[in-house]
């Protein structure tokens, strides 16, 4: 995150004091208001208009906040030292409460006022307190306004544009909890469900308008998924985006069929740069509707496959070339790679990383160095094959990959590039359990689509784990996978017949005979590939016949595998059992 906050940073840095060009909307009583954007406004008076001005300031403080150490800290501090002053905002009040402002900035400027606030006061350090202190007469002002404003609105506003009750309500909402403020926290509610709680069929098919930086629909769903239990969320978002498609784990979609990133024809064009924006603010509305669901949703897929490609495209289109079309995207960029509105998000080269239940700094202490050294490791394993050409293998290392951590997850697993990983887990691979990694991470980089069945999928996870990974996890606990798979079978009655281990491991949970499908998938793999070389193997994981490959039956590998156990063991391996009939154990 160091490398984009200094280049999203510096485009605040460049604007909060620059004040010309300029776009002032506000209405004069007489001579006496015709006055430059300095002293109408001294605190908020750059980045081409208040609330972009506003919505900078907010951006300086986010980053000097999570990245401190970052060469961007000191001067960000520097600016809102220079405009956060008591003497600076007692101007802002006096302005707002002028003749003729009632609706100034409202709501979406005013919204971004209180998201300043909620960071400053969440930001434990001595200058971001004495800032928020003097913050504070503005940030009550806006607040007392949107509070006598929602509950006189009849209906909701549903542009793409700043006027958006969606979007500000949820910026609101978020500023209550940071603020204890209950009564406006209590009205944003009521509001919401007065406005959207019987929303149906919302028309997605129409956006985006040519000038939108919000998405109607989106913003509305993640205003809702806020202040609703995951199971009524998924239900209200059934009826609500019924578009939305559902696959199966595994399944790997066409991220963008249901909807594409918004293209913008000229940067130059401030209003047709809003689709910029656009593309930035849909990608973390998705990922905010996906972290309101339950846990195995089947919408997830698509959401976060769909946020991953709007925010590739948002995020490279935040260059700062186009001041007018381009001074604000920098805000929403900062908006969206941190997370703010939803659980904290941290990530660094090709990952990202959801932490919910669960300490930032922990998680990203525990599992990020984790992740990156099980991408090198991997990458490095498959290259050791001649001609190694991972597009025509079907594997892709490149694409980034999402890791989600919550209490939700029960086991780590993976779905299409995303990697869910107990909570629980992070500090556990001492005790028996841990998160494996490597496994994961092969499952997503080398994810197959040639075969009906997962044996040889599951069985190069499993390999590679106990060859490359370093956490004591399922189904070898860090022990030689020959012997463990031995023991384990000893422990049931035998090894079970090759063409019942993928049956196996499908049908049980939590049983010795499944612990021992895992380990025959990987102990075999390993035969494979440690025997007989890499590049075979890999003919037969991209689909081709297994017979052709290796001049074999089933049988005779079945058999040429027992034998090199025997070998290696110096033990005679326990018989086959006999399908079915096995009868599960537990541990």
């Amino acid at each position: 995150m160091e490398t984009l906050a200094e280049r999203f940073g510096q485009l605040a840095l460049a604007c909060v004091h620059q004040e010309y060009p300029n776009k002032i909307a506000h209405v004069l009583q007489g001579d006496e208001d015709a006055l430059p954007p300095r002293e109408l406004t001294p605190a908020f008076y750059g980045c081409y208009d208040w609330h972009s001005s506003v919505h900078g300031h907010w951006l300086l403080a986010r980053l000097a906040h999570l990245v401190p150490d970052s060469p961007l800290a000191a001067p960000a501090r520097a600016a809102l030292e220079r405009s956060l002053t008591a003497e600076n905002i007692e101007v802002e009040v006096r302005y707002l409460e002028g003749a003729g402002r009632v609706s100034f900035e409202r709501p979406y400027g005013l919204a971004w006022l209180l998201q300043l606030a909620a960071e400053l006061r969440t930001w434990r350090d001595e200058d971001a307190q004495r800032w928020a202190q003097n913050l504070e007469p503005l940030e009550a002002l806006a607040a007392q306004r949107l509070a006598d404003w929602i509950p006189k609105l009849s209906d909701p506003i549903r542009g793409g544009e700043h006027s958006q009750t969606a979007f500000a309500f949820g910026l609101i909402y978020d500023w209550t909890l940071a603020s204890g403020d209950r009564e406006l926290r209590s009205i944003v509610r009521g509001a919401s469900y007065r406005f959207y709680g019987d929303d149906k069929a919302c028309p997605l098919a129409y956006e985006p308008s040519g000038h939108d930086f919000l998405s109607p629909c989106l913003a509305e769903a993640d205003l809702m998924r806020r202040l609703m239990r995951p199971t009524s969320f998924s239900a209200w978002l059934g009826a609500f985006l019924p578009q939305i498609p559902r696959h199966a784990r595994g399944e790997q979609p066409d991220p963008t069929a249901w909807l594409a990133p918004a293209v913008v024809t000229n940067p130059e064009d401030p209003k047709l740069a809003h689709l910029d924006g656009l593309n930035l603010s849909r990608a973390w509305m998705l990922e905010g509707i996906a972290s309101g669901l339950p846990v195995y949703d089947p919408r997830l897929n698509a959401l976060l496959l769909n946020a991953r490609a709007h925010r590739l495209a948002g995020v490279d289109a935040v260059t700062g070339e186009h001041y007018e079309g381009g001074h604000w995207l920098g805000s929403f960029a900062t908006y969206l790679v941190t997370g703010r509105g939803r659980s904290a998000v941290v990530g660094s080269g090709s990952f990202e990383m959801i932490a919910r239940d669960v300490d930032r700094e922990l998680a990203r202490q525990e599992v990020l160095p984790r992740a990156h050294q099980a991408l090198r490791d991997v990458r490095a394993f498959f290259e050791t094959a001649e001609n190694f050409d991972p597009e025509a293998e079907g594997f892709d290392f490149e694409s980034p990959i999402l890791i989600d951590i919550s209490d939700r997850h029960f086991v780590p697993s993976q779905t299409g590039r995303i990697i869910w990983v107990p909570a629980r887990r992070l500090k556990q691979d001492d005790s028996g359990y841990g998160i494996s990694m490597v496994h994961e991470v092969v499952h997503v980089v080398a994810a197959s689509a040639y075969r009906p069945d997962r044996f040889y999928d599951d069985g190069l996870a499993v390999y590679l784990q106990w060859k490359l990974g370093t956490a004591s996890s399922f189904p070898d606990f860090g022990r030689d996978l020959y012997a463990q798979t031995l023991a384990v079978a000893e422990e049931v009655g035998g090894l079970l017949p090759l063409d019942r281990v993928e049956p196996t491991r499908q049908r049980l949970n939590g049983s010795d005979l499944l612990q021992l499908a895992y380990l025959q998938e990987g102990a075999v793999t390993r035969f494979l590939i440690e025997e007989h070389g890499l590049d075979r193997y890999l003919r037969v994981y991209r689909g081709e016949d297994f017979s052709a490959v290796y001049g074999w039956s089933q049988e005779e590998l079945a058999q040429r595998w027992i034998e090199h156990l025997e070998e290696v063991s110096e033990k005679e391996v326990p018989s086959w059992l006999e399908g079915d009939s096995a009868k599960p154990s537990s541990r």
